[in-house]
């Protein structure tokens, strides 16, 4: 803590404890640059730093402000080779303890199934399935649907079809869902049909801190 301390001379314990979250980061960070290979088709074999302990004793000292006349509370770090005087100390002890993403839940994936409807003229549902990677279905999941208009006229473009707005025809019955007790949630794109041929129409799905997209082409012109 000596480099902490000749770095840091007031702060809050706030300043303290991110100082060290921000060593602890950096010190990971280069181990996980570093593997050793395992036996033939095993994996490799790699650190982690599973707990930190950490122990430092601070001193409170009440100081006034000559300019304003007012008062403030300074933290100090107290070590060995300290000379000042406090009026109050406290020894802060804690752990850094790494804690699995998800709080060791297996991770959540996005299925989307797309579909013509057919005798709709152009309305396409999109069904969205939240699944763990070991199968489970998520149910209560917020899911959101949300129409792209730039990459829709980016793709568009490269399409050689028109890149003018989408047309207010083209809509999503839903924006915002929530998955059902079967991990399923479902909305409907309708497309215009007076979109020209050609046109793409992307749809950005983001539920379960991940986001895809999908793109519809139109097939038909005006009817």
């Amino acid at each position: 803590m000596s480099d902490l301390s000749e770095n840091i001379v007031t702060a809050s314990i706030d300043d303290y404890l991110l100082a060290l979250a921000d060593g602890i980061y950096k010190a990971q960070r280069q181990l996980s640059q570093v593997s050793i290979d395992g036996q033939p088709g095993a994996p490799a074999i790699t650190y982690q730093l599973p707990r930190v302990d950490f122990e430092f004793r601070v001193s409170f000292a009440l100081s006034t402000s000559s300019e304003t006349g007012g008062k403030a509370l300074q933290v100090r770090p107290v070590n060995e080779s300290s000379t000042r005087s406090a009026t109050v100390s406290s020894l802060i002890k804690g752990s850094f303890v790494a804690v699995p993403a998800g709080g060791g839940r297996p991770a959540t994936t996005l299925r989307i199934s797309p579909r013509e409807l057919p005798g709709t003229g152009g309305a396409y549902a999109v069904e969205v399935h939240t699944v763990t990677a070991l199968g489970e279905d998520i149910s209560n999941v917020d899911v959101q649907f949300n129409i792209d208009p730039t990459m829709s006229s980016q793709l568009s473009a490269a399409n050689g079809a028109p890149t003018t707005p989408l047309r207010p025809g083209t809509y999503l019955q839903a924006r915002q869902r929530q998955t059902d007790p079967r991990g399923r949630a479902y909305t409907t794109l309708h497309i215009d049909s007076a979109e020209e041929a050609g046109r793409v129409v992307v749809v950005v799905v983001d539920g379960a801190a991940e986001s895809r997209s999908i793109a519809f082409e139109v097939k038909r012109g005006s009817t």
